[in-house]
């Protein structure tokens, strides 16, 4: 049996918001479980207990399932059909809430979800009606420990099930309940096609599904419709032709395909195809064995990789990841985000920055897991123009350390150094934003989401030349507890006049009118402004209007939960700027359906009269 992760999550009642506490969360691997607590890496409706009450009932479009009025639920799809063995539900804050999981099999996930739902478990009863396994299916919740065990009576889709719903019922949280992922463990229906390096089964199904494929032609002029040209199949096309058709596949199915033929291994291993080595798509299947086969072809057939992502290989080893780096001298970018700590703690940075001396991008992202020995040896890094460090728990003692290695690296073009715990207070903030000032002339984007920041922190970034993209949200001022630098902001705006393409204030709560006409005053290049959750806009429109059409580049603009500026007028600015992507949430299905509407017609809902 394999454990699988959802791929796409195909309806939800709520979410808190679409960037932090996101039902999107529930596509990633588990990142916070062991640990008990709040974490803006779960996923969180947007109401709970006496709030519930006034949550808009949703309609799921099944035809033999619906959540009550009171419950919230979510759908999630897997890529492919499963013989579900046991579903793991991480709740890890306010646990309890789980009311019933249900399966059904869809051909086309793009389309309304209809069919035969069939509960699988039940809280009230610990029982299912119908499963889809002989064996049983075991409904876990590990923070409360909660283990029902299901048994089986018939079967049903031929014992898989690709979508589940799972509902809740938060009337008696006495706060956000906070789901960390979902996994079912199963057994995959195409479990032998899907391993990246196949089986001879798949090998024989592949290359008899290449060899069947004809290309067909339509003679127009002799009226013969279409002729199936016989011996020119899609082997016998050019190697320059199937080459440009390979560009179009994943690494995972280029390995599949190098095993069907002799004419196709060459091709399917040329190094035109692997400059970006990305490995995210495996999630669970990404092990050593797998990573030895790369580091084996990499060095047969000389690939030039210059990218490689090892994201979620929380199952590879330090051992595993060396080999394949030191591989590839002209690596340029290193994606280790969400790889276990222990690895990271393992890896020999030092050996790595000596044989990669092109190495100038980094990225890490922890779950909240302490940085401690991986934080010393970066230290050997001495030229990298990206570096990104996300969701880290930092100690104090530490944080000098690497605050002082960030700014040795001179040629830093993009620093993220998203939601570190403990946060960042303003006085940290400052000292890293003066060194960077000093050290890092070339720097082009900041991410400080979720620091406190002050007025001192607007004036340490007019003073650096370079500074294209910002991004403040979540931010806070730690005096307050809000944010009250709309003079400092607007200060800062003035000097970089034409400077900024990307603007990210989300729910910051001190951004008001004022900062808002400035940016239209004086960002005439900005492409992107995250202002989302801002609740301080009160009479904005006439502001935003003057951003659409000062900012002739704009291409993004998310107003989500903006308060202060109605539907009809962001309808309006939709119908008047087509070519800009408008985002606009609401918590309510009411509220959308409304917007929708007005979208179609801008005098939906008005009195004619």
């Amino acid at each position: 049996m394999n454990t699988f992760m959802p791929s796409r999550v195909l309806n939800y009642s709520s979410q808190y918001s679409n960037r932090s506490y996101s039902i999107g969360s529930l596509l990633n691997q588990r990142e916070f479980y062991p640990e008990y607590g709040d974490s803006c890496s779960s996923a969180v409706f947007r109401y709970f207990a006496s709030l519930h009450a006034h949550a808009v009932a949703y309609d799921i479009h099944c035809a033999d399932i619906g959540p009550p009025h009171n419950q919230d639920f979510f759908i999630l799809y897997f890529d492919s059909p499963i013989a579900i063995a046991e579903v793991t539900v991480y709740e890890v804050y306010c646990p309890g809430s789980l009311v019933s999981i249900s399966g059904c099999l869809i051909m086309d996930p793009n389309e309304k979800l209809h069919g035969d739902w069939v509960e699988i478990w039940n809280r009230d009863t610990g029982e299912s009606i119908l499963e889809f396994s002989d064996g049983g299916v075991n409904i876990k919740s590990e923070s409360v420990m909660r283990r029902c065990i299901i048994k089986s009576e018939t079967t049903r889709y031929s014992n898989h099930a690709n979508c589940l719903c799972l509902q809740f019922n938060s009337e008696g949280a006495s706060y956000y309940p906070e789901i960390d992922c979902v996994t079912v463990l199963g057994d995959d229906l195409n479990s032998d096609l899907l391993n990246p390096f196949a089986t001879e089964s798949s090998v024989d199904f592949l290359a008899s599904s290449v060899q069947k494929l004809d290309i067909r032609i339509e003679d127009k002029e002799k009226g013969h419709g279409d002729i199936a040209l016989k011996g020119y199949g899609f082997l016998s096309l050019p190697d320059e032709i199937v080459l440009k058709i390979f560009g179009y596949i994943s690494i995972t199915d280029m390995a599949r395909i190098s095993r069907t033929c002799s004419r196709l291994y060459p091709i399917a291993n040329d190094y035109s195809l692997y400059k970006r080595l990305d490995l995210r798509s495996l999630f669970l299947s990404l092990t050593d064995n797998v990573l030895m086969c790369f580091t084996r072809k990499c060095r047969i057939h000389n690939w030039n990789i210059k990218s490689i992502s090892v994201e979620w290989g929380f199952r590879v080893s330090a051992t595993s990841i060396e080999s394949l780096v030191l591989s590839c001298s002209n690596l340029r970018c290193l994606n280790l985000a969400n790889v276990n700590i222990a690895t990271l703690s393992n890896l020999n940075f030092t050996k790595i920055a000596n044989f990669c001396p092109n190495l100038e991008s980094i990225i890490l992202r922890l779950n909240h897991q302490k940085f401690r020995q991986a934080a010393k040896k970066l230290e050997s890094f001495r030229d990298l123009r990206l570096f990104s460090l996300e969701s880290a728990d930092i100690e104090e003692s530490q944080f000098k350390f690497f605050r002082d290695w960030i700014c040795t690296n001179k040629f830093l073009t993009f620093l993220s150094l998203d939601s570190l715990t403990p946060t960042l207070m303003s006085d940290q903030t400052n000292l890293l934003l003066d060194l960077l000032v000093q050290n890092c002339p070339n720097l082009q984007g900041l991410n400080i989401c979720r620091a406190a920041v002050n007025d001192q922190s607007f004036i340490h970034m007019s003073a650096m030349p370079s500074l294209k993209a910002l991004d403040v949200g979540w931010s806070y001022r730690q005096e307050t507890g809000s944010l009250e630098y709309n003079s400092a902001l607007c200060q800062m705006l003035n000097s970089k006049r034409s400077h900024f393409t990307s603007l990210i204030f989300t729910a910051c709560r001190g951004f008001n009118v004022d900062a808002l006409a400035c940016i239209a005053k004086t960002q005439s290049i900005l492409k992107c402004l995250d202002i989302l959750g801002v609740v301080s806009l009160a009479q904005g429109y006439r502001s935003l209007e003057l951003v659409f059409k000062s900012c002739k580049q704009l291409q993004y603009v998310d107003l989500s939960y903006v308060k202060g500026i109605s539907d009809r007028e962001v309808a309006v600015l939709v119908a008047l700027y087509p070519s800009v992507d408008i985002k606009r949430a609401h918590t309510s299905k009411a509220d959308e359906e409304f917007y929708q509407n007005l979208l179609v017609n801008p005098r939906y809902g008005l009195n004619d009269s």
